[in-house]
């Protein structure tokens, strides 16, 4: 039996137009999800809301407080965003968030730990470590199959923090202590990071950072 998700979603700016709400659609119209609401202050955006079939909510808290939602995704500027989570926290609701989580660091570890006390459970998207080929990684090294895992290495293409993410859970629970890093050319006159990891626990992790030059001699795959 399917069941519908009932989402409110906070905020209404490009990224939220060009990546959530055209998925939004295609969820409404398989029946799994349900917008109960979109919130933003902005009264050119409230217009482009209701105009793109969403309802509006001209309060987030109202939705939050009068009909059932199960889960609220903020989608606003990151000066934003430790406030807008904070204030949600009160309401025990599933929080998915776009990144980052806070700015700076401080901030961010802050509210990492209200979020905690509060038990709501909080995702960063486009977190890569959920997605399946990163879950069959896991599943295969917790397993055991790989042996204990002391090194690792990746070519990320896009936003590097994801990256290294993926390379800390190969690892384990382990802190980095020092890095190097260098740029070398490619042969279209681009260029890809080079960054070498040493954590705790005597491991240790290669990085390349950037998109494969196209000039490259294509290797099929393994």
């Amino acid at each position: 039996m399917k069941q519908t998700v009932k989402i409110l979603h906070i905020g209404a700016g490009e990224r939220s137009k060009t990546l959530y709400f055209p998925v939004y659609r295609e969820l409404q119209r398989r029946g799994l999800l349900q917008i109960s609401g979109v919130y933003t202050r902005d009264a050119k955006r409230q217009g482009e809301v209701q105009a793109a079939g969403f309802p509006l909510a001209t309060d987030w808290r109202q939705p939050l407080q009068a009909a059932k939602i199960d889960a609220v995704v903020v989608v606003v500027p990151p000066e934003q965003m430790t406030l807008v989570i904070e204030s949600l926290l009160e309401f025990k609701r599933p929080i998915l968030h776009e990144t980052p989580l806070g700015r700076p660091v401080g901030k961010a570890t802050a509210l990492i730990k209200k979020i905690r006390a509060a038990g709501v459970p909080v995702c960063t998207a486009e977190h890569q470590l959920f997605y399946p080929i990163e879950q069959l990684k896991h599943a295969l090294i917790a397993a055991g199959h790989l042996g204990e895992v002391r090194y690792a290495e990746n070519h990320h293409h896009s936003y590097a923090y994801h990256g290294i993410a993926k390379l800390r859970r190969y690892l384990g629970p382990v802190q980095p202590i020092a890095l190097r890093s260098l740029k070398a050319p490619q042969p279209d006159a681009t260029s890809v990071g080079h960054t070498w990891f040493k954590f705790t626990a005597d491991r240790h992790a290669w990085m390349v950072f950037g998109a494969a030059s196209k000039k490259w001699p294509q290797l099929p795959p393994l």
